[in-house]
């Protein structure tokens, strides 16, 4: 796991597909490379263009609801892309404090990083 000074929240790996849409193109991701509460960190071929608006959809299993977040792609290239969640419904957000916290080796420490930044940012 990772946390550098300069970052908020704790990156994870997370192994479950996502999809990202970008108005009426969707892409399907096969690995999240990192995951934390502020935005993740794609396997996807791209690259996609930077600053677009998109949205993330989690695929989780079956008995659970998929996560679903905003965000803005910082950067990407032919084999990740970079984004900033930007908004979230309170559901969601409680949804992606949950995971991260199961999936992370410190859950105190995650609860430390939302205590400091309740919210995406």
């Amino acid at each position: 796991m990772e946390n550098n000074n300069r970052r908020r929240f704790t990156r994870l790996p997370l192994q479950k597909e996502a999809v990202i849409e970008l108005e009426r193109d969707q892409n399907q991701v096969t690995e999240i490379s990192n995951l934390s509460i502020g935005g993740c960190l794609l396997n996807i071929d791209g690259p996609l263009e930077t600053g677009r608006e998109c949205m993330l959809t989690l695929k989780l299993h079956h008995a659970a609801p998929n996560l679903e977040v905003s965000g803005k792609i910082l950067r990407s290239d032919t084999q990740q892309t970079s984004i900033r969640f930007t908004s979230i419904t309170p559901e969601n957000l409680t949804h992606l404090h949950n995971i991260i916290r199961y999936n992370a080796e410190n859950a105190d420490l995650i609860d430390e990083e939302i205590k400091k930044h309740p919210g995406l940012l």
